[in-house]
């Protein structure tokens, strides 16, 4: 026949203390002790002490409450195989406010609070101000604050020393808040080694007073595991203890740590340190971090490194060999692969020798690390390599190549005497990263998108009837344009090309005869442009695309002293506002983009010299100059990486001196222009008294081979009908270091 199971309410409880005279010590108000014996705590119970032992079990259901208000005494004291399973409970205590020595805790829901009373006692750190105090057994901690005003938990071992008091502390979704020190205290004030295996799962958060998560002391021992939570705070060992920590599951713990012996990060895990770290050994599966914002901090692992295609990030102020970084030093082992990110935290680069030393091993250096995305500062693009010689097995970042001359091999000769031996070798490269050539081709397109000159305006010859018989123009234009550059740098080591398009409307809108002969026009324009470009690195073969998108606006006048376009000497203004929104997109780090705005003027004037051929047909010979100004500068713009990009290049003054040929055939039967055509070719020298470039962080990168461009330029115009005129023209540039520039336009008129 089965034993009838004990459960006391709390009338029952009080029945059999005043009945039965149940021996129950003062410090207790309810005591359970033995297998049989079970206790409810319901909603508004009478709030109380309780010691549970020997397998006893007492429940809290929702709204039950423990209490004490005695120094050092738990609210729930749990001995020797009890059980506690608590759910929305709250418990209150000074000093601890639940001690599992040996059992099982199960808390779900419920609340922890444990004051601090000031003791400064040897067994303090264990009794005086903790939320649960654990001395072998299970706890299971589920959606659960545990308060403590010294430590949300600590952990340790009893007066037997011939007992287990291994632990097992299983934490999901819960809080852990310690006032002064940390939030789990683990140590040994007695003979018997206390171990403990922690889990820190599900969304659980710490708040450590002391910024540690976990302190290990005297010898124990501690094993940690953090799995689907993100974690502050440090993991602090004695040199006496044992720890081992073990990241999982997307976790990430944000803190140093010193003293533990092995540390496993996990496919989707991160440990992001923030301050010089000591450990043991270092598997690394996911992601090893330095915090952002510093540099400066080391890592040392004093055992083996082993990387399982896991990632380093450090930061580091880039500049040359002494620049501030976060290091990796391995006094053990190194193998496996792993990637390795650096972010530049506002270092401007600077010539590199042996290059900044990122990760040291003092042992074999089998492993690989291998550079994961760009790693850029100011004008220079670093790379990730292996030192050379006494330095072969640590890892350095360079922004420095040194080319090899190839040696053709000789037929052997008899010994000579050496001399005095070969000179210098070939000066390093520093690499030239992609983004200073897309910003140069950018301005150089904002320079040149909008050519408002009087051809494209109004046809690449002009006629003769755009004034009504009263003097007043009558012309609507518009004109389509695009392109292709070919361009280099000043390192010689970027190749840009660049494509664009430009429309054009415009009107004459007055226009008139002058008092000797002569007539002129003003009229006003607007329009729109788009360029793209893509600058590649010969060295890395890094791209970074650039990208202008623009509108212009603006007004012009034009003067001719015979009063026609086809004879004598002519004159032509204009003056526009330009304004652009423009990207830079380097491979592998964040787009930029910034704005320019600026005014242009330009001034052309020239000389028509007539040739008829015959009573219809005439060809001409027309020599001039131009002047063009442009003041468009963009904004000086800050890198998400740091760099100050300036422009160098701006405020250009563009002289342009060259000569046009044209043809004029009429197929009608009198001399006017009802169906004519024109072809034409033109050739020009331009002279640039700037080449478009930026500055990185004081370092130029310009285009070059635009200082002096050779033009030559082709096309026809003809009249379809008395009214609408088409224009068609292609034009090619050359100049030095390779540069060309391949145009065509499409040009409309209306006259009436």
């Amino acid at each position: 026949m089965d034993k009838p199971i004990n459960v006391l309410t709390r009338r029952q409880r009080c029945a059999c203390i005043l009945l039965l005279t149940c021996s129950v010590p003062a410090a207790f108000a309810a005591r359970l002790d033995g297998p049989d014996a079970q206790a409810v705590v319901e909603k508004n119970d009478p709030v109380e002490l309780w010691e549970v032992r020997n397998g006893a079990t007492l429940t809290l259901r929702p709204g039950g409450q423990a209490t004490n208000t005695t120094p050092n005494r738990a609210a729930i004291t749990l001995f020797n195989g009890a059980t506690l399973n608590a759910e929305g409970a709250t418990v209150s205590a000074t000093g601890r406010g639940i001690l599992n020595n040996r059992s099982t805790m199960n808390l779900t829901g419920s609340r922890v609070t444990a004051t601090d009373p000031g003791d400064t006692g040897r067994f303090a750190e264990y009794t005086s101000g903790v939320a649960l105090h654990i001395l072998g057994g299970t706890s299971s901690v589920t959606g659960s604050v545990l308060d403590g005003e010294r430590h949300a938990i600590a952990i340790a071992s009893d007066r037997v020393s011939t007992l287990d008091y291994t632990s097992t502390l299983d934490i999901a979704g819960s809080q852990l808040i310690s006032g002064s020190g940390s939030a789990i205290y683990v140590g040994n004030p007695e003979t018997a080694i206390p171990e403990t295996h922690i889990t820190l799962r599900d969304g659980t958060t710490v708040i450590a007073g002391n910024g540690n998560l976990l302190e290990v002391h005297d010898n124990a021992r501690a094993f940690l595991t953090v799995a689907n939570s993100d974690i502050t705070g440090n993991i602090i060992v004695e040199d006496t203890a044992h720890a081992e920590v073990n990241l999982q599951n997307q976790a990430i713990l944000r803190g140093r740590m010193q003293g533990v012996q092995s540390v496993s990060v996990g496919d989707s895990a991160s440990w992001i340190i923030n301050g010089d770290s000591s450990i043991g050994q270092l598997s690394n599966n996911g992601t090893v971090a330095f915090s952002d914002g510093a540099a400066g901090r080391t890592l040392t692992v004093e055992g083996n490194y082993v990387g399982n295609g896991g990632t380093l990030v450090f930061n580091s102020v880039l500049a040359g060999d002494d620049s501030l970084t976060d290091r990796l030093v391995v006094q053990g082992d190194t193998s496996g692969s792993t990637g390795v990110r650096v972010n530049n935290l506002g270092g401007s680069g600077a010539k590199t020798l042996n290059g900044i030393e990122l990760i040291r091993v003092e042992g074999d250096s089998a492993g690989e690390f291998k550079q994961s995305g760009r790693i850029v500062a100011g004008a220079y693009d670093y790379h990730l390599a292996r030192g050379q010689g006494a330095n072969s097995d640590n890892w350095y970042l360079s922004n420095e190549l040194t080319p090899v001359d190839p040696v053709d091999p000789v037929d052997p000769v008899d010994p000579v005497d050496p001399g005095p031996g070969p000179g210098p070798g070939p000066a390093p490269l520093l690499i030239v990263r992609p983004e200073g050539g897309a910003y140069a081709a950018n301005l150089y397109a904002m320079n040149t998108l909008f050519d408002t000159s009087i051809s494209q305006r109004t046809g690449e010859t002009e006629l003769t009837d755009t004034l009504t018989g009263d003097g007043h123009s009558t012309n609507l234009w518009m004109k389509h344009s695009g392109g292709h550059t070919r361009s280099t740098d000043n390192s010689g080591q970027l190749n840009t090309h660049a494509s664009r398009y430009s429309l054009l409307l415009g009107s004459d809108l007055a226009g008139g005869l002058t008092e000797h002969g002569g007539s002129w026009r003003a009229g006003a324009f607007a329009g729109y442009g788009y360029n793209h470009g893509t600058t590649t690195s010969q060295i890395t073969d890094h791209k970074a695309s650039s990208q202008v998108k623009g509108y212009t606006t603006g007004v012009y006048g034009t003067w001719y002293a015979s009063g026609s376009s086809e004879r004598g000497l002519y004159a032509d203004a204009v003056l526009q506002y330009s304004w652009f929104h423009n990207e830079v997109s380097g491979e592998g780090i964040a787009k930029e983009t910034y704005n320019a705005q600026g005014v242009s003027t330009s001034f052309e004037t020239g000389y028509v010299f007539r040739n008829a051929l015959n009573a219809r047909d005439a060809w001409y010979l027309q020599p001039k100059v131009k002047v063009f100004w442009s003041g468009v500068t963009p904004d000086d713009h800050r890198e998400d990486n740091g760099s100050i990009v300036s422009t160098d290049g701006s405020d250009t003054l563009s002289t342009s001196i060259g000569a046009r040929a044209f043809l004029k055939l009429n197929y009608a039967n009198d001399d006017g222009i009802v169906d004519s055509f024109k072809p034409f070719i033109e050739a020009n020298w331009i002279h640039n008294s700037r080449q478009a470039g930026v500055t990185l962080d004081g370092v130029s990168v310009s285009q070059v081979g635009t200082r002096n461009i050779a033009e030559v330029k082709a096309g026809a115009e003809g009249r379809i009908y008395n009214n609408l005129t088409v224009t068609a023209a292609i034009a090619q540039q050359s100049g030095g270091n390779d540069f060309s520039d391949t145009a065509a336009s499409l040009g409309l008129r209306w006259s009436f």
